[in-house]
């Protein structure tokens, strides 16, 4: 089983215990396209689709909604944001973000989604906003200390992390933590490999930050960062580079979806469960079958 198109770029999250894959990139169309992975039965669902074509972006689930925030039509850099509400199979329009952007690191904690960096059309950006569902507002928070978009965006241990990205130039190393009870940004530990459009996810008590761009090539490597150490190590690898790729824990698993492999675009998944060492692929068939 496997998605109906190949995706880089798309928007995923866990949705209930299924798995949410949002527009993206089919080679060279942006796509409206939503798609539901139950991973109990392995079955791909289509759902309705989002108002606009989205790619490079993310998704954030608060209260059994998932909000799409920013991204790009294929041309333009958005600030549109909608919401899907899975009872209803329907997507609404939500309060635009301020300035529109992509490359979003966006990441829900504590019922507010958190958008950080993001590129402009020109660079990498050190805004930061919340969204407020409740409030239906949009907050201003510190900006990061370096511009940075393609970063890897999670809520851990009550902070939001921004681990990598680029900051027009060059591939990060460097990791930012924000702390909400101070409001203020500070240095977290940097990663071992500097890396853009790397997948980032708690998992088991520990952070992961799965493959994304070293500035030549995608890579398969993983770092995980244990509190305990205090520090990133090497994880298991995947057994395709995947860039721009989706991380999603879901069901005790966790899963790293489509992407770039450097040479194509894929349609694939590989999955780390927590008793496994190693991640299993699946849905190898490679196909390529425009979505309706």
């Amino acid at each position: 089983s496997s998605m109906s198109s190949v995706k880089c770029a798309a928007g995923c999250a866990a949705l209930g215990n299924k798995i949410l894959v949002c527009g993206g990139y089919d080679r060279g169309e942006c796509l409206r396209l939503v798609e539901l992975y139950d991973p109990v039965t392995n079955i791909w669902t289509t759902l309705a689709p989002m108002s606009v074509p989205r790619g490079r972006f993310n998704i954030a689930v608060v209260g059994n909604q998932a909000y799409a925030v920013g991204g790009c039509d294929g041309t333009t850099e958005l600030c549109s944001t909608e919401k899907y509400n899975p009872e209803v199979d329907k997507w609404e329009k939500t309060p635009p973000i301020p300035l529109p952007r992509s490359h979003i690191g966006v990441c829900a904690m504590d019922n507010l989604i958190y958008c950080i960096g993001g590129y402009d059309g020109q660079a990498g950006i050190r805004r930061a906003d919340l969204f407020n569902p409740a409030t239906n507002e949009w907050i201003s928070i510190a900006p990061l200390n370096s511009g940075r978009y393609q970063a890897g965006a999670c809520g851990f241990a009550g902070r939001i992390w921004a681990v990598g990205g680029c900051d027009g130039w060059n591939c990060l190393a460097s990791v930012e933590i924000f702390d909400p009870a101070t409001g203020a940004w500070t240095a977290g530990p940097p990663l071992i490999t500097p890396r853009r459009g790397a997948g980032l996810q708690e998992f088991q008590g520990k952070l992961y930050c799965v493959g994304g761009w070293d500035g030549s090539h995608s890579l398969s490597s993983t770092e995980v960062y244990d509190p305990a150490t205090g520090a990133w190590a090497t994880g298991p690898s995947m057994a395709m580079p995947r860039t721009n790729l989706g991380l999603v824990a879901a069901d005790n698993t966790l899963y790293a979806i489509g992407g770039f492999s450097s040479k194509t675009f894929l349609n694939t998944m590989e999955a780390l469960s927590s008793e496994s060492e190693d991640w299993s692929t699946f849905c190898l068939v490679e196909r390529s079958l425009k979505p309706q």
